[in-house]
Formats: C-alpha cells, structure tokens, sequence
C-alpha cells in the first residue's frame, strides 16, 4: 500500500523537473511532455501545431485505411480482367484491325471465385497494414497522456478523415447496365448483354467504373438522344423484317452446294432475320412497345413475321447434289422446324394486325418511280439484272429502308424533272421553281438523315454496328452519285474519303474469311449457309446483297477513276484481286459502266506508275529506263485486249442494241423476253465498242504518263485519232455520258483542228449534257487548249492529274 500511495503521489504531481506528465485527464498546454522529455511544449503557438499534427495524423490513418481498402478492390478488378481476357482468348474471339482481342463478355460479366495474391501484392498489402499499425499506436501512446485537447483533436480528425475518405456508396449497388440506366428503364442484370438491350439490339454498356458519357450534363444528353435515335432506327427496322416473305418462285432444280467444298473456311452464320422470335411473342410485343414509347410517346403493338427460315444443318458439309423446291406463289409458309406448316389464316391473322410501314406521299412516290425508270437507266445504262438477281426491284427495297439513300433519290429524280423541262417548249418557269425547291429541301433532308446514321454509327462504333455500317456507306456513295450527277464535283472528294474509310473498316471488323473478306460480308448479307447457281455462275442475290455488290462496284470504278485525278494508285487497289481479277470475278464492271474489268485495272495500274514517276522525280532517283520498261508491260497488255476486242464485228453499229444509246423514256424497248430470263443480253458489239475507246483513252494517258503532256508526240496523236474513230462509229451521242473519262483524256489532247469534233458531240447530246460530268469534261478540254495556246503548259510538269484540276478544283470525269 505504501508503494502505490508514493506512485499515486508521483502521479499527481505538478512536475517532474521542468516537465508536467500526469496519468489522470488534464488540461495542461505549456510545459507539457509527451513521449520523452525533449518533447516539451514551451508556448501556446507550439501545443497549437501539436493539436494541428494530431488533426492530421488521425486524417492519415483514415487515407491508409481507405488506400488498403481501394489496392483490394484494384487487384480484384485486375483478376477479373485476367479471366476475361483467357476466356475470351478460349472462345477464339475475333480480332480487331490493330489486333487486338474482342472481349465477348464485359469484366463485371465473369464472377471471380477467391484467390490469393502473390508475393509483391501482398507485400504491398502487408506494408500498409504495417503503416496503418503504426500510426494507430503512435496515436495511442499520446491519448495515454490524458491530455483533453489532444483527445478533442483525434476526434476532429477521426471525423475529417472519415467524412473525406469513407464517403462511399451504400446500401445494395445495382449492378444493372448504364444504358437502361440512363433510359430509366428496369434492368434484368443479365451479363453480357441484358434482355432489354438484346431485344431492342443497342448497345449495352456494362462496367463498375461510371462512364465518362454519364456526367449529368451535355455528353449524357448527346448520349441518351443517340440511344433514342437507335431504338427508334432499331424499331423500324423489325417492322421492316417481319414485312419481309419467302421469295415467290416456281419450282426450280438448284444446285446446292456446301461452303467447305469450295475451299472456303466455315463462315459465321449472317446476320438474324428476327432475333426476337426466341423470345415468344409476348414478350417482344412488351419490348417493342417499349421502344414506340421511347421513340414517339405512344405505345403500339407490332406483328410477328410470317415465316422464320429454318435452320441449316452442320452435319450436311459434304458435297452433294440435290433438288430443292421452293415454295410457290400462295404455298403455306413452314414452321421454324420445317415440317410442321402454318395456316393460311394464321398466317393472314398475323399480318392483318400489322401497319404497312412508311406511307409516303402522292409526290414522293411519282419522283421515286422517276427515278427508278428515268434516272438510274440514264446514269447506268448497263446495269440490267436479270430476274433471278433481283432485277432492279432491290433499289426500291433499299429505298424504303433508307433514309438517307431515299431522300437523295428523290433530290436525283428532281433534278432530271428540272433538265426534262428544261429542254421542253413553252412556259414552264413555275414548274422549274417548284423542282429546283423540292431539290433543295430534299438534298437537306438526305443530309441530315446521313449525320445522324454517322452520329449512331460513331457513338457504337463500326466493330458493333454492322447493319448501319453497310446503310451508313451505301448513303455515302449515293451522295457521291449525287454530286456527279448534278455536275459539283468540287466537294467529292469528302464523300469519297469517307466511303473508302468506311468500306476498309467494314471488312477488317466483320470479314470472317481472311482470303475473301467481302465475299464473306456478302453472304452475310443473305441467306445462311447456301449457294445456288442458275447456270453461267448466276446467283439469286437478296435487295441487300444486290445493293451491296451495286455500291461496291461503283466505289471500285469511282476509285480508279479518282486515281488519275489525284496522280495516286487506287485506294482500294488491295481489293482488286479478290473481286475484279481472274476469269470469274465478283463483279464484273461490264454489267455496270460497261467497259471490261481489264481496261479499268490497267487505268488504275497507269494511275499508280503516274504516282510513281512522280515520287522518284521527288527525290531526284527518276530513272527513264525502268519507266519505260514498266510502261511498256501495261502497254503490252492493252494492246493485247484491244487485239482481242478487234475480232469483233463493228461494220454496223446503229444496228446493234446499245443500252447508252438508248433515250431514257423507254428503257427497255426492244430488248424482248431475254431481258427476264438472262442478264448477259448486252450485245458484244457494244461492250467491244465501248471497251475499246477506255482502253484506246488508256494508251493515250499512259504515253502522257511516259512522255509528258505533248500533243504533237506522234504516240499520243496515233491514239487521239483512233479514239476520235471509235467516237465516230457510237451508235448515238447519248453513248457519251458512260465514256467521260475517254473523252476528257482523249480531248485534253486534241490538235486546234480537232477540237470541233468533240464540241459537236457535246452539243449533239442536248439539254441532257448538263445531266452529269459531260459539260464539265468540254470545260477542262476548252481551259487546256486555252493555255496550250498561250504557251502555258510545260510537257515536263503538265500531266492529266494537272488537266482535271484546270478549273481550280479536282474535277472527277465519270
């Protein structure tokens, strides 16, 4: 008892030499110690920056608690993605175009079982559970002290920290994904992709991080409008498809044949026609009233399609040769297992709850029939499908389904209207006002429904949006037509860049046949897993496969074309071998501009020797040799091809079927029944005839490419006189308007005496020469001559590259 009365008596002592320690609470600030004795508080200013240290110290112990706590969640996340990345690796998922992995799954979308960290993570957990320790001690032996004010300030700083870094989301976290979020819509949480998302077919954004998008200001409207834009384009597009039927056909004997035999690798399956028929009817009348609500405000109930395509059997790879029926006009549609057929009147119960999608007005429908048989036959004479290749009947398809494209056929047929009336007699100024009107408000609304299928196609990217990638670039290069066709060829190339940008992602991201990339976007356009052949290597091609292959063709030739323009090889020359060489091509140009595949691939070799001459001049490495030497191996094979084109009879031209040389009005007089039963009904005469004045033009451009521009070489002139001979013999001058790049090339170079020639072909045309690049073609030939008569053309600097851009823009002759 003595010894504890003289330690309680230390205890409650004033001080211990200049010190004041006590083990009871107390308030003491000056003279105080804590820890040691050189610790000492010697005035009011130092026990104030002690009491801000304690502040701090207990705010820190708060941040490593929180850092502790954030390094867990990091190495979780960094397990997940770990998992991620070997599953989806598994799963052989596709590459992008700078190879990386696509995840087919999101991270959160995979659960992660526990795991124990390895030997550097968990020393860098041990060492701030150290810290941590630490620091709590530290401030423990100050609270032992007793001291009234240092406990007030562990407390205040206990506080700060907590308020600072414990601020954290409570309550059970949604895990459902960011879209129904920012759609306000009850999300089912399903990974990867949730049933909302999956039946509307948008984008589903699943991720633990908030998206940058989702900042409760402009980007989140930008993106919740976008949302709106695709549900809506979506909605549109399943009434389209539950519109769409069984083709109507006779029975006919075809020839099936498996995709393995042809040496092809197995291709994906394209893409569903109704991805919401697995899901019942009930549901995807809910879903797709949700989506009319989103779009319009009002809910609607829409039909289930008619018929579903039954499913292709894998175990059938093997070659075989069978017959295959297909149904007749008014045969009941089968069952999706293809025994089972459904009824006539269930079948008209279902589609008599359905609206015809899109009415269009009285005026639109007369300007889309115009366009359809008056424009498409004057800027695409050739272009006459047969039957089976679903004749042109797939323009109109396309058009209904297409915004962008159907507004821009209608500025199109506007602006025919307009030269038609034109070149008519009497009064027609009102009616002219009103066309040019309807062109302009048409031409605005093709582009404005253009921005916003790019604003749609850029906020899901092209890798996720394969449909509105294919309807992004057929919109593109439709509004290229367009700016050719009405002769304002100062801004196509924008359009063009974009189409061939657009043309190269769409194959590097949804190819899935490395050696046939677009042959296998083709069939992933059409019906899976079935190639048929009606003789002559035909096949019955879908609207959309048509329209794919009609587009494609056309960007190919615009290409070249723009090649000798801009003294560069084609941009899209890497595609040449699969779908323009070779003794079957994919597409064959003859049925489109009708010139053959070879005069068009040699331009475009010319085109790239052109750049190449110009890239050594560059760099001062020119060697006149091996240009000569690489001139004369295209020039070898053109005189070869015009050899061969010789051996066909010319004596009678007039008497011959021309396509270009027909008027617009009756586009298909005279042709018979050949027209429907077979697509190779172009006479040869005329394809020869036309082939032979590209590739005559072509000699030509590749002696100035050679030579320089100089119209006295005697190369050059022997050239100029054959094309101008082949000109004479056209079965009329309404032939011209497919041949503008021969007569531009060929009249750039004309002697003094022969420039009247080809100023009587334009003027013999008539009011239709404004329709198209022909004016502008006689306007470069005119500005030429100019400055070759006042001395201001160089042969050594002038080329065709430096002609077409004579009128101080890049002018495209097509």
């Amino acid at each position: 008892m003595a010894g504890m009365d003289q330690m309680a008596g230390m205890a409650m002592a004033p001080d211990i030499g200049t010190c004041k320690v006590s083990m009871l609470w107390n308030w003491e600030t000056i003279d105080a110690c804590f820890l040691s004795e050189s610790w000492q508080i010697k005035s009011r200013g130092g026990f104030a920056g002690l009491c801000i240290g304690v502040i701090l110290l207990a705010i820190l112990l708060e941040m490593l608690r929180r850092t502790a706590k954030t390094y867990d969640r990091h190495l979780i996340r960094q397990r997940q993605k770990t998992v991620t990345f070997a599953t989806t690796a598994s799963n052989n998922a596709p590459e992008t175009a700078d190879g990386s992995l696509i995840a087919k799954c999101d991270h959160a979308a995979i659960p992660t079982a526990a795991f124990r960290p390895n030997i550097p993570q968990q020393i860098v957990r041990a060492l701030l559970h150290t810290l941590q320790f630490a620091l709590a001690y530290w401030m423990m032996l100050l609270a032992m002290y007793y001291n009234g004010y240092i406990i007030i300030c562990m407390i205040i700083g206990a506080f700060i920290g907590s308020f600072i870094f414990q601020w954290e989301r409570i309550g059970p976290r949604s895990q459902g994904c960011w879209t129904c979020r920012l759609r306000r819509k009850k999300c089912d949480e399903r990974r990867p992709v949730c049933s909302i998302c999956d039946a509307l077919e948008i984008s589903c954004h699943y991720s633990d991080k908030k998206p940058e998008w989702m900042d409760g200001g402009r980007r989140e409207k930008q993106m919740a409008d976008g949302l709106k834009a695709m549900v809506k384009s979506k909605a549109s597009e399943r009434r389209e498809r539950r519109w769409a039927q069984d083709v109507p056909a006779s029975e006919l004997d075809v020839d099936v044949v498996a995709p393995q035999t042809r040496g092809r690798q197995h291709l994906q399956p394209p893409r569903d026609v109704d991805r919401g028929l697995s899901r019942g009817l009930a549901q995807k009348a809910v879903l797709d009233s949700s989506a009319d609500r989103d779009t319009n405000g009002s809910s609607s109930s829409e039909a289930t399609p008619m018929s579903v395509l039954s499913s292709q059997n894998d175990a059938a790879a093997t070659t075989t040769n069978v017959t295959l029926h297909t149904s007749t006009l008014g045969s009941p549609a089968t069952s999706q297992t293809g025994t089972e057929p459904i009824s006539l009147e269930k079948t008209m119960a279902i589609r008599s709850l359905a609206t015809f999608p899109g009415e269009k007005s009285e005026n639109e429908i007369t300007f889309i029939m115009i366009y359809l048989d008056y424009v498409v036959p004057f800027l695409f004479p050739f272009y006459r499908p047969c039957l089976l290749e679903a004749s042109r009947g797939w323009m109109l398809v396309v058009l209904m389904k297409n915004k962008a494209l159907f507004h821009t056929a209608l500025s199109l047929a506007s602006y025919f209207y307009s030269v038609i009336l034109d070149s008519a007699h009497g009064n027609h100024n009102a009616c002219k006002k009103a066309n040019w009107g309807e062109l302009q408000i048409q031409q605005e609304l093709s582009i404005r429904a253009l921005q916003r299928d790019m604003s749609n196609l850029n906020a899901r990217g092209v890798a996720s949006a394969f449909d509105e990638s294919v309807r992004c670039l057929e919109s593109i290069i439709q509004m290229l037509e367009f700016e050719v066709a009405i002769a304002n060829t100062e801004n196509w190339q924008v359009h063009f860049d974009a189409a061939t940008v657009l043309f190269s992602q769409l194959l590097a991201n949804h190819a899935t046949d490395s050696e046939k990339p677009w042959y296998s976007i083709l069939r992933k356009l059409g019906v899976p897993n079935l190639e048929s052949t009606f003789g002559q290597q035909r096949h019955p091609w879908s609207c959309d496969q048509s329209a794919y292959r009609f587009y494609t063709a056309h960007l190919l030739w615009v290409d070249i074309i723009a090649a000798t323009a801009t003294a560069s090889p084609p941009k899209l020359r890497g595609y040449h071998e699969e779908l323009l060489q070779g003794e079957a091509p994919l597409l064959r140009l003859e049925e489109y501009v009708g010139c053959y595949n070879w005069a068009i691939l040699l331009i475009g070799e010319i085109a790239a020797l052109d750049a190449w001459k110009k890239d050594r001049r560059a760099s001062n490495s020119l060697d006149t040799v091996e240009l000569t030497k690489r001139g004369e191996s295209v020039g070898s094979k053109l005189r070869e091809g015009i050899s061969n084109l010789d051996a066909v009879p010319m004596e009678n031209m007039h008497a011959i079927f021309d396509p270009s040389a027909q008027a617009p009005h009756l586009p298909v007089s005279g042709l018979g029944v050949e027209v429907l039963a077979n697509s190779e009904f172009h006479a040869r005469a005329s394809l020869a005839l036309h082939t032979k004045i590209w590739a005559q033009a072509a000699m030509t451009y590749l002696a100035t490419v050679i030579s320089g521009l100089q119209p006295e070489n005697p190369c050059i002139q022997a050239g100029v006189q054959a094309t101008i001979a082949l000109f004479s013999i056209m079965p009329s001058p309404l032939c011209l308007r497919t041949l503008v790049w021969p007569f531009a090339v060929t009249g750039c170079l004309a002697q003094p005496e022969q420039e009247q020639f080809f100023l009587g072909l334009v003027n013999d045309i008539g009011a239709m020469q404004v329709f198209g690049t022909i004016k502008e073609a006689l306007g470069i030939m005119q500005s030429v001559w100019g400055h070759r008569q006042n001395g201001c053309i160089d042969p050594e600097t002038w080329d065709m590259a430096a002609c077409f851009n004579v009128l101080g823009h890049r002018a495209l002759p097509v």
